[in-house]
């Protein structure tokens, strides 16, 4: 029964994005700059798919699954750099002080670290089997990396460059976020239909939460009273109460849902919508879609500026990153997350 569910998540997986596709495109400028709007679309690599913000939002980090390689875009002049690191790079995470980006290598088996300053790679970490998606702790010491392949995360001393424990989860771990006092990891198991919440402290596994089918990408409220997980083979997201550990409510979102990122105010929930080519944003008071946004096709990773500004998503099949001016309140801090490293048909045939 297992094997039939991995082959069936698969075979919508790769249904919903197709064939990957480098498209030859130049930099677009839209004629407004309300919210919710593509403002730029800025030429990555071949199939972007992970993204992250620095913290002090001068650079957005883009994965290339296909390109081998990590484009950086500066946010005040577009201009773009690339980095090269090791094979099918798929979650990246910046270290606190954002000197280190972390990327995960699913066919590698291994973690580049990346020297912001010098945009080279500074050190390479092996860790488990089909590694997906990283996050830092809080104060910097911890990265936590999804072993797709080993059904683990490993924990990875940033001082040392070192494995210092594997924590076993559930079936198929795809992503991974961290409460903002980094006391819990939550895990998305793309298999076994369910988080895991890790107690950081111990080392363990405290719970694990029953989601929908497929679940990706996860993020944290920044006053950590709430997780949202996309649910692929769904189309929901899944909100969970961190107080009792359990799904408060169901939302549906669209065609399979994959990345997720929290507007530093908490206000907003982006979820990339994978089918569709939209990001989609959910009102946190009510729990619903509030509105859409047309972004390229097959977006993926999604992350949110510290100051709350704007939304980057990587369009996986169009080879590009669509810049999206978001609603906001108070500028705070900022939360981002990725999507599902099977909720596309470029890696939904690797590590079978």
């Amino acid at each position: 029964m297992q094997s039939t569910s991995r082959t069936t998540t698969r075979t919508a997986a790769t249904r919903a994005t197709g064939i990957l596709a480098a498209l030859a495109a130049t930099f677009l400028i839209a004629p407004t700059s309300g919210a919710d709007t593509v403002i730029r679309t800025v030429v990555a690599g071949d199939a972007p798919f992970g993204v992250a913000i620095s913290p002090d939002g001068s650079h957005a980090y883009v994965t290339n699954l296909a390109g081998n390689n990590v484009t950086t875009i500066d946010t005040s002049t577009w201009s773009t750099t690339s980095v090269d690191v090791g094979q099918t790079p798929g979650g990246v995470a910046f270290t606190p002080d954002g000197s280190r980006a972390y990327v995960a290598q699913l066919t590698d088996g291994t973690v580049s670290v990346i020297d912001t300053a010098t945009r080279t790679v500074a050190g390479t970490v092996t860790v488990g089997e089909q590694p997906t998606s990283v996050a830092i702790a809080p104060d910097g010491t911890r990265a936590y990396v999804t072993n797709r392949g080993s059904n683990d995360v490993s924990v990875v001393d940033t001082a040392t460059g070192t494995v210092v424990s594997t924590i076993a989860v559930g079936d198929g771990p795809v992503w991974v976020a961290l409460a903002p006092n980094g006391s819990r990891a939550y895990v998305s198991n793309l298999f076994g239909s369910s988080v895991s919440v890790i107690d950081t402290t111990t080392g363990t596994v405290a719970d694990t939460i029953t989601v929908g089918n497929s679940p990706s990408g996860v993020a944290v409220t920044p006053d950590g009273k709430h997780v949202y997980v996309a649910n692929v083979d769904d189309d929901t997201v899944s909100v969970i109460d961190t107080a009792d550990d359990a799904v408060h409510a169901t939302i549906p979102v669209g065609n399979a849902p994959s990345g997720v990122a929290v507007a530093p105010d908490g206000r907003r929930v982006y979820v990339t919508i994978s089918g569709d080519a939209t990001l989609a944003a959910i009102d946190t008071t009510k729990n619903q879609v509030s509105t859409t946004v047309a972004v390229g096709l097959a977006p993926a990773g999604v992350a949110i500026t510290p100051d709350g500004s704007h939304a980057y998503v990587a369009n996986n099949t169009g080879s590009s990153v669509s810049v999206v001016t978001i609603e906001q309140s108070t500028p705070a801090g900022s939360l981002g997350s990725l999507g599902s490293l099977d909720g596309l048909g470029s890696l939904g045939s690797l590590g079978s």
